[in-house]
């Protein structure tokens, strides 16, 4: 299997460095590298509820949903620095006349939010976004690339047989406790900050 580079949030040669120390050496396993890789990618987007990686949307779908304020947030971010193209149009034929001009739109890259000088009206799916948002490989944050390899060593452990799968076992002063986990909570608190869109 090869790396779907439209969604991962790390390379295999970053996970052939956090697993053995080096990118050399043996070839053997990184179909299954890559699978775990891909894997952990696409649950960490379903998990967030966005997707994480770089994108274009040309335009995003579903359409927006005006909500009677200045301010709206988008999905997926952070945004480009070449802002969004924002139609207006409650009649939803979205032509050119329906854009927002840029002198309106004032996109704050870093948490997704378009202000806009007027109002985005209340409506069922009123609002079409064209942006590019989230990271490029070089941009991805280090927190979010440490929990994904965090991630992948957890499914690899599980797949050989180095742990019970869903199970953990805790100690602790005067006994132990056995639970089902589904992620590592150190994932867990890394992936609670990266879910979209951001309010406030």
């Amino acid at each position: 299997m090869s790396l779907d580079t439209a969604i991962n949030i790390i390379s295999l040669e970053e996970l052939k460095t956090y697993f053995e120390g080096s990118t050399t050496g043996s070839t053997t396993n990184d179909e299954k590298l890559n699978q775990l890789i891909n894997g952990v990618s696409d649950y960490f987007n379903k998990y967030c509820g966005r997707t994480i990686k770089l994108t274009e949307y040309s335009p995003e779908l579903p359409d927006y949903d005006g909500n009677g304020t200045a301010n709206m947030y988008l999905n997926n971010w952070p945004i480009s620095t070449s802002g969004a193209t924002v139609y207006i149009d409650e009649s939803w034929a979205f032509t050119t006349d329906t854009i927002a001009t840029t002198s309106d739109i004032n996109a704050s890259t870093n948490d997704g939010r378009l202000h806009y000088r007027g109002i985005f009206p209340a409506g069922y799916q009123n609002i079409r976004v064209y942006y590019s948002g989230g990271y490029s490989s070089s941009q991805m944050p280090h927190d979010l690339k440490r929990a994904a390899m965090e991630m992948c060593q957890f499914w690899w452990n599980r797949e050989t047989k180095k742990d019970r799968v869903g199970v953990r076992n805790e100690q602790f002063e005067g006994g132990s406790r056995t639970f089902e986990t589904d992620m590592p909570w150190s994932v867990v608190k890394v992936l609670e900050y990266y879910k979209g869109p951001r309010y406030g």
